[in-house]
């Protein structure tokens, strides 16, 4: 069945529609379904082309290296969509994408999707943007696999990740776990413990349930350039 129409309307891909194009043009086209934790939405390699939508819960995109290590490579937070490579270029999915908690997904065709596009050029202006926006990612992505030191590794990973938060603080909401971050930085669950521990005993950091507060990033900043 579809969606209901508040889940789409905080879908960045279709916040420039009026409630009424929502209402006949997108929700008919979404069909939605359920996925447990740790069960995979997507495979590397599939043939799939249906643009998929994040509605309710967090996915992890994961790839293999070719020593049969698993990495991180990103967190897809609700609301928002994935799979458009695919979609536009007819090739087989380029990484796994795995369900962190039970999470809904939900899905357009292809067909429906591209004729979507041409109906609405906002949808396409949209999607260039979030295409620009993953390459940036991916540029950053790799420059923070490139440094050699694990804890400096982590720290990179916690600035990209924070948002702002109370006066000069960051903070993470719904923090991954330490091995999904380690999968990210491409390390051991181990390291990653022992590395936030020292942060946390520097007051860099302080944890507060599932939220991260990077206490003094300017100071974590510092840390990130050190040689």
């Amino acid at each position: 069945m579809p969606p209901p129409i508040f889940l789409l309307q905080q879908v960045d891909l279709f916040r420039a529609l009026s409630l009424d194009k929502l209402h006949s043009l997108v929700a008919p086209a979404v069909l939605s379904r359920r996925y447990e934790k740790q069960e995979f939405v997507v495979h590397k390699g599939d043939a799939g082309t249906d643009l998929l939508l994040l509605l309710q819960g967090r996915l992890q995109v994961v790839d293999i290296t070719s020593t049969g290590q698993e990495v991180g490579l990103h967190i897809i937070e609700p609301v928002s969509y994935f799979g458009e490579l695919s979609v536009i270029d007819d090739m087989p999915r380029s990484a796994s994408i795995r369900a962190m908690e039970a999470s809904i997904v939900g899905s357009i065709a292809k067909e429906t999707f591209l004729q979507l596009m041409h109906q609405e050029p906002v949808i396409s202006l949209a999607l260039m943007k979030r295409l620009a926006a993953i390459i940036r990612s991916n540029n950053q992505h790799r420059a923070v696999l490139s440094i050699h030191n694990v804890q400096r590794r982590l720290i990179a990973l916690l600035l990209e990740t924070a948002k702002p938060a109370d006066g000069e603080s960051l903070a993470i909401r719904n923090l991954p776990t330490q091995q999904e971050m380690a999968a990210m930085i491409s390390t051991t669950r181990e390291s990653v413990s022992r590395a936030l521990s020292l942060l946390h005993a520097q007051n860099l950091i302080k944890k507060q349930g599932r939220v991260l507060i990077l206490v003094r990033p300017g100071d974590l900043k510092k840390k990130l350039e050190e040689n």
